[in-house]
């Protein structure tokens, strides 16, 4: 009974049709309210973030543990210095084991997710809109804009995209011939190499800057893939940058280490880790924000024009 009546109350809360706008999320077009006042968000990096930025009522959102047992919003506490006591949000759970009842406490009129639970779609449209947005794109601010547009918060968007597109430009006129540069970022765990493709705002601001990617990034057809340690010197950017995780005890030379665990003596036989082009970057500082495009914009400023010259 408690249930229903619950339920039902949620579903009197709803938006009316006339203060509706109609959204075109990753699962086709959706109803949502004109201005949303209480959204949930079921990813911490990929949604509440962004939504933090933009300003949007966050009522409640998945989020992480680290190893300390601190609950946090990833990228939102390295970048932001704010959690959920300081920003007012509830906790909802990590992303892949969230509390559908709790969501459904706090009176959502809105819930953005990622495409992976839209095996519960049916339980969370009964609560309020869901908006699901894609995963994986190549273009980091398309999904960012969705996100913008699903909260009403677009001129927001737009004023933090010119923001990042004159910072681009800079950047672009600092280096000279971006195109002549290539980078690549690699990740090691377990004695395992990945090779990614799309990394976040890592990516997004090498692609937009106009870097060149070495030929085995090119190759690949998919966001990221795993890479034969034995072929790790095949790759052979010109800036090789890799991540470390210190929200769960890793430090900067660890990328370094698991390297050479993966491949001993990787370091002499790739030139940029020979000659100092290899560089350790904070992971949870490199996802989908404008605040996280804004740190790689300045890691690469400060690693390459900041060095002196355009190219090695």
């Amino acid at each position: 009974m408690r249930r229903l009546l619950l339920l039902l109350g949620l579903c009197l809360a709803l938006p009316a049709a006339g203060d509706t706008r109609v959204v075109e999320s990753a699962q086709g077009p959706v109803a949502v309210p004109a201005q949303p006042q209480r959204i949930v968000s079921l990813h911490d990096a990929a949604i509440t973030h962004p939504l933090i930025e933009l300003g949007a009522p966050v009522v409640g959102s998945a989020g992480r543990i680290d190893d300390e047992g601190r609950l946090f919003i990833r990228g939102v506490r390295d970048l932001r210095g704010e959690g959920f006591e300081e920003l007012g949000i509830e906790f909802l759970g990590t992303f892949n084991q969230l509390n559908a009842e709790r969501i459904a406490m706090l009176e959502p009129d809105l819930i953005i997710a990622p495409p992976w639970q839209q095996h519960q779609l049916p339980r969370l449209e009964a609560v309020a809109p869901v908006v699901v947005i894609p995963w994986h794109s190549e273009d980091m601010l398309e999904t960012y804009r969705l996100i913008a547009e699903a909260s009403g918060r677009t001129a927001a968007f737009e004023r933090l995209h010119a923001r990042y597109q004159r910072r681009i430009a800079a950047l672009r006129r600092w280096i000279g011939e971006p195109a002549a540069i290539s980078i690549a970022l690699v990740q090691a765990y377990g004695g395992q190499v990945t090779l990614y493709r799309d990394y976040g705002a890592f990516n997004q601001v090498v692609r937009d800057v106009g870097f060149a990617e070495p030929a085995m990034v090119r190759s690949l057809a998919t966001d990221s893939a795993s890479l034969s340690a034995e072929r790790l010197p095949d790759l052979q950017p010109d800036y090789l940058f890799s991540t470390f995780e210190p929200n769960y005890g890793q430090e900067p030379r660890d990328p370094h280490r698991a390297l050479e665990r993966a491949l001993p003596g990787w370091c002499e036989r790739i030139t940029a880790c020979r000659e100092g082009r290899f560089i350790a970057l904070h992971r949870s500082k490199t996802q989908d924000s404008f605040a996280a495009l804004d740190y790689v914009i300045d890691q690469l400023t400060t690693h390459i024009p900041g060095r002196g010259r355009s190219a090695p």
